[in-house]
């Protein structure tokens, strides 16, 4: 007697258990759909999400050109600041973008590429985004605490919104080269401008219960952030004038032999 599922030889009245074995061998792989499934949800969860998000910055941008003061209030109550930090990741990226575009398009008479760019572009980038967390930080350690640091650090990313603009509009400009520099310098100084309002605006949403704590707080910061900026952009200018100079020498050896 045999079985006539697997072809094992059986005794009289003896009941195979090989499709008792399949059963429970095909279980785990029953379960796999019910992960994948859990894990397919769960990306479309996060990717609708990550839309929301993305859908409230854009929201909150057209309201602020519309009604700045109104937006930040509202959205400093509320509290959430997801889609504002968002919002603040793009200003060192413009700043990034602004900074190598102009490097490599005015260095190009002098073969700077990409390489020799990048780095003093990354490097004001990273002390862009660091001044700017310098605010968020002396902001919220004198504040009173009833907001989080992630909702201090939205309104001040919020705040940058012309900033980051004036910066993305560089970076446009400056694929121009030479030929527009002037508009480059010129634009460059309203950048300056506007992030200095935008921190002080920011500041002031913050401390609205004591406005008065807010511009020495914001006072205070800004002259840190002023030496402390100075110091670091002479070393990063310093280094980045030798490194084109070591370039050009390189350049003129090379023709030369």
């Amino acid at each position: 007697m045999f079985c006539k599922y697997c072809g094992r030889q059986l005794q009289e009245g003896e009941v195979c258990s090989c499709q008792m074995e399949t059963s429970q061998s095909q279980e785990p792989v029953n379960q796999q759909p019910q992960g994948g499934q859990q894990q397919f949800q769960g990306q479309t969860a996060q990717t609708k999400a990550s839309q929301e998000n993305v859908n409230k910055a854009m929201g909150l941008v057209k309201g602020f050109l519309k009604s700045p003061m109104d937006v930040l209030n509202e959205a400093y109550a509320e509290g959430s600041a997801t889609a504002q930090l968002f919002l603040g990741i793009l200003y060192p990226v413009a700043v990034l973008l602004f900074v190598l575009i102009l490097i490599m398009r005015v260095g190009s008479m002098l073969d700077v590429g990409f390489g020799t760019a990048f780095g003093p572009a990354f490097g004001l980038a990273v002390f862009a985004a660091v001044i700017k967390a310098a605010y968020i930080a002396a902001s919220y350690l004198a504040s009173d605490k009833s907001k989080s640091f992630q909702a201090v650090a939205g309104i001040y990313c919020l705040a940058a919104v012309p900033e980051t603009a004036c910066y993305v509009l560089l970076a446009i400009l400056s694929l121009l080269g030479t030929s527009a520099l002037s508009i480059v310098f010129a634009l460059f100084v309203v950048a300056l401008f506007a992030g200095a309002v935008s921190n002080f605006t920011a500041s002031q949403v913050v401390f609205a219960g004591n406005r008065n704590k807010g511009y020495w707080v914001h006072l205070i910061a800004t002259v840190i952030v002023v030496i402390v900026g100075l110091l670091i952009m002479r070393t990063v200018l310093v280094n980045m004038i030798m490194d084109m100079v070591q370039n050009m020498i390189y350049s003129g050896m090379g023709s030369f032999f």
